[in-house]
Parts: structure tokens; sequence; C-alpha cells
């Protein structure tokens, strides 16, 4: 096995170790079609193919990542090394002995990364880069544990998390529930239980794929039953990678791009006379926030009609929260506040979304932009829109039809769990 099928006993490794979301780099050159035997004609095994889609390949069979390995073996501090192995997403590397350049090797060094196991002359190293979770104020039998994701990588991603609490009572369970939020995404939770072990240890693990940016990370765990279980945090680590193969989807990317153009077509929010830009308000409460007020002339159709707004600002990226207040008056009923909690992202932007139905004619409407704590983050407004279509009769038939027909088509993304 070791000496003509080495790659599939890697391969099952892999599987059972490290789960559906393991990425794995196969970054020596230098390993041919058969094990012991020299390379003819510059023609390699493809030793990804085993792996279904979750390796990459530096040789021949993925022309781009060949030329940026090659060129990164010329940087010996393994700095391009290392920038490449975040570009793949990759938590695991495949090298063969004797193949590996100093560049590579100074790259696995800075990576922290750990031989995990060996098998003939194949080895495999796991790369080093999780977060420890900060403990949170909570109440008393309960551990709350938040990620710092402002520095983890932008777009699609890979997450793998861990957390394991010191338990009092062997054989009983331990409740998890883990919180993931992401830019433009619906808040996911998911709820498990953790036995607590004979060791006195309960552990829990979380692979998901999240489609955006992640903005919020958590994980909480109390007793699952009313007793004390005397709840004490051992460790906890969170791993976030690029998800490296659904940015190169060419084939998603096509069906999304005409899914999101047919969706547009028919979503009736899309259109450049139902949306109006708001005016910003000349004297804010505050110098660090933002006010903006909507046109309110012009009545809604009556008697319903469905209201969607879009608040975008630039903003100091931090991982204090943004809270971001809608405020509606209509004729004859008192006014309403809808409250958000939303965070810069990376990129220097932070987004609000607003929808809700008005059955009378609007006299106010306004959102308010204010960091919480009072923290200075620098909101400046980029653009700020909001607009009614009607909700009843033919009318309003046909927007509800238009927007559910919307929906069907290109759905919202949302995180999804990898594994059993």
């Amino acid at each position: 096995m070791s000496r003509y099928a080495p790659i599939d006993h890697m391969v099952k490794v892999v599987d059972h170790r490290f789960g559906p979301n393991a990425r794995v780099l196969i970054a020596s050159s230098g390993i041919p079609d058969m094990p012991g035997h020299p390379v003819k004609f510059g023609w390699y095994a493809p030793y990804g193919a085993g792996f279904a889609g979750r390796a990459y390949v530096v040789n021949w069979y993925d022309h781009r990542l060949q030329l940026k390995a090659m060129q990164a073996d010329v940087d010996r501090s393994g700095k391009a090394w290392g920038r490449l192995i975040r570009e793949t997403g990759a938590n695991l590397l495949l090298l063969q002995t004797g193949h590996v350049s100093t560049a590579l090797g100074s790259a696995l060094r800075a990576a922290r990364c750990t031989l995990v196991f060996e098998f003939g002359d194949l080895q495999l190293w796991q790369i080093g880069h999780a977060i420890a979770g900060t403990l949170r104020p909570s109440e008393p039998g309960t551990i709350r544990l938040a990620f710092d994701v402002s520095e983890v990588p932008q777009g699609a991603v890979l997450a793998n998390a861990k957390v394991a609490v010191g338990c009092g009572l062997r054989g009983e369970p331990v409740l998890v529930s883990w919180v993931v939020e992401g830019r433009g995404l619906k808040p996911w939770r998911y709820w498990e239980w953790a036995n607590c072990t004979s060791v006195g240890i309960a552990t829990a693990t979380l692979d998901v794929a999240i489609p955006r940016s992640v903005t919020r990370f958590d994980v909480s765990t109390r007793p699952a039953k009313a007793v004390n279980m005397d709840l004490r945090l051992v460790s906890s680590s969170l791993s976030v990678r690029r998800d490296f193969g659904r940015q190169r989807d060419l084939a998603r990317r096509m069906r999304h791009d005409l899914a999101s153009a047919v969706a547009s077509w028919l979503d009736p929010w899309s259109r450049k006379s139902v949306m109006h830009d708001g005016i910003p308000v000349s004297r804010p409460a505050s110098a660090t926030g933002i006010i903006v007020s909507f046109h309110s002339s012009a009545e809604p159709p009556l008697p319903a009609a469905r209201m969607h707004a879009i608040l975008a600002m630039t903003c100091r990226q931090s991982p204090n929260p943004i809270v971001v207040s809608w405020n509606l008056t209509t004729e004859g009923q008192a006014s309403q506040a809808t409250y958000q909690h939303i965070v810069c992202d990376r990129r220097g932007l932070a987004y609000a979304v607003f929808d809700g139905t008005v059955t009378h004619r609007l006299t106010s409407f306004k959102v308010v932009a204010l960091p919480a704590n009072n923290v200075d983050m620098r909101l400046r407004l980029v653009s700020a829109k909001a607009g009614f279509v009607r909700d009843t009769r033919m009318a309003g038939v046909v927007n509800r039809m238009r927007l559910e027909l919307a929906r069907g088509i290109d759905p919202a993304p949302e995180v999804i769990r990898v594994g059993p």
C-alpha cells in the first residue's frame, strides 16, 4: 500500500480525522506517477482526484497554482508561500520527503504547522491558525464565548470551531448553542448536546460553510438539565479559511449570475421609479453618528403598502457594533422604532436593511446610526434609499408574486452545516 497507493491511505486519514471541511494543498510538485520511480516528461500522478474536489495541486494539473508556487519558491522567507496557502484556504499540506523547498520550509515554521501523519515518504502537516474565544458576561452556570472575526478572510469561508468544557457530573448532557452571522445573512443558530465524559470534559465541534463575510461567531454552553454541573472552560478554537473551491466554481457562478439577473428583473424593488434617496439631517444628534430623513410627502398606496429601505455607510473597521434605529410615523398611529445591530467589515463598509408594511399615510420616516458605547467609528453616509409598492388589490397580488418568484429563483444565501 505504501509503495503503490499511498495517496489512497492519505485520503482516508483526512476524511476520518479532519472531516468534510478539510482542504489539502499538495505542495510538493515532485510526486511522480509511481513513488520510487523517476518523473518522465513532466507528468505527475493526479493525486488530487482522490480528495473529490477538496485538494489543490501545484503541478501541471493546475497551471495557475503551479506558477504561483514557482514564484513562491524564489522567496526564501516563506511569505509568498504563506500568501498562497491562505489563498487556497488549505488547513492541511501534503508533502513528500526530499521535495520541500527552503521557502516552503520557512512557511511551515511561520504558520506553526505540525506534522500529524506520515505514510511512506508522504507527510501530512496541519496548519495552526486558530482563534481562541473570549469569555463574555453570562448567567451563573453558563459559559458564553465570542470569537474575534475582525481579521478573518472576507467573502465565502469555511469555519471549524471547537469548544471543550470541564463538567462535574459524568454522563450528564451539556447544551451547546452556536450563533453565526454574516454580512447580508440571516442569523444562523444551531443547538446540540455534548455528554460529559468519564474524564469530566464535554466537547463539541462545528463545521459550517458561510457564503458571505462572517461578522459574528459565538458559542455558549449550559447544563441541559436543571442541575449544577460546575462548568468551566477548558479550551476553544475557531479556524476560518477561504472557500477556494466555491470561488473557483465557474458553473456555480454562471448559474448564480443568470438567476440574479432574472430575479432582479422580477423584483419590484429593483425599479428606479420605486426607490428614492433620503436626505441627511444637517444637525445630527451626535457628531459620530448619521441621521437620514426620507421624503414623506408622497402618500403610499392605500390601504396597505410594502416598504423597503437600505442604508450604506463607510466606517472605521472595529468589532464595536453600530446601532441602527428605523423610526416610522404614520397618520393617526403611534411612532414605531425598529433596532438593528450591525458591524463594520474589513472593507470599511456597513449596511442596514428595513422591511415593513404601512396602512396609513406616512408622516415621518428617518434612520439613525450610532456606534455603540460612544466609540467614534467615523461613520460617513454612502447612500440611503427607501420606497413603497402596493400591497392590496391586483397590483398587490402581482407584487407579492414577483417577490416570491424572485426569492425562489435567487434565494438568499444561508450558512450551511457540513458533516453529520
